[in-house]
């Protein structure tokens, strides 16, 4: 997300234990000053039992009661999900799409990406690498195509503009005013990293793999990272390197 160009992420960690938790890989961040970690469990306790969508929708709300007033631009995706632009591999190709609608198309105040859902085997398409590398095979429709709730498109919104999370459709958002864009995916889209989900933790099938298609667009910008950073694994130094690399442009 920061080779996106997002400047802080806020980060709502659904673990229903401390065994589950995430805190302890995501303290580098913390400590770099871009990262806000919230336990969603602590902040709305006797939750425990409730699923998924009430987490997510109740965290967007969360964020939108306490931390709107801290951004102006805000994209809105879950743990498994990954902005990408097929046309842009550039660091910052998120801050630069925005600028690009703040200056050709002021009055658009939400931009909608649509989903791509990346799948396949348990073990994914290669080993040992990160999960943006271990699948590359996609389903040839994106999540967008159907309408409302289950169109599975993510906001990119303003946040001094936004009025709340939509009944609906716990993915939208209502905006005050302006307009909403789907934007088209040659130039951003969203990367939706299901994995082995698709196939129920099994490998693949012949109905399975009839739709999924190839796509490694997105494999330079990993290679990119590792080859100028370091980060690939948890260990030493490889966060920090990462830090101080987006920091240098």
């Amino acid at each position: 997300m920061l080779f996106a160009g997002v400047e802080h992420i806020y980060w709502y960690d659904c673990a229903h234990s401390n065994a589950e938790t995430q805190e302890a890989y995501l303290s580098p961040y913390l400590h770099a000053g871009v990262l806000t970690y919230l336990r969603f469990h602590v902040l709305i306790p006797h939750s425990l039992t409730e699923g998924f969508h009430f987490e997510q929708d109740n965290s967007y709300r969360h964020f939108l009661s306490h931390f709107s007033g801290e951004a102006r631009w805000v994209v809105q995706v879950d743990v498994d999900e990954y902005p990408f632009s097929p046309s842009d591999r550039s660091s910052c190709f998120l801050s630069s799409l925005i600028s690009d609608y703040e200056m050709n198309s002021p009055n658009v105040t939400q931009i909608l990406m649509q989903c791509m859902i990346f799948a396949g085997n348990p073990g994914g398409d290669i080993q040992n690498g990160w999960l943006i590398e271990k699948y590359q095979r996609r389903k040839y429709e994106t999540e967008g195509v159907a309408k409302g709730h289950q169109s599975r498109q993510k906001p990119i919104y303003r946040a001094d503009l936004c009025k709340g999370i939509l009944k609906h459709d716990p993915h939208g958002v209502w905006m005050k005013e302006g307009i909403t864009v789907v934007a088209n995916e040659d130039r951003i889209r969203l990367n939706h990293y299901w994995g082995a989900r698709e196939t129920g933790f099994r490998k693949d099938t012949i109905e399975s793999t009839a739709m999924l298609v190839s796509d490694v667009s997105i494999q330079r910008i990993a290679s990119k990272i590792k080859k100028a950073t370091g980060l690939v694994s948890r260990k030493s130094d490889a966060i920090g390197a990462f830090l101080r690399w987006i920091a240098q442009g």
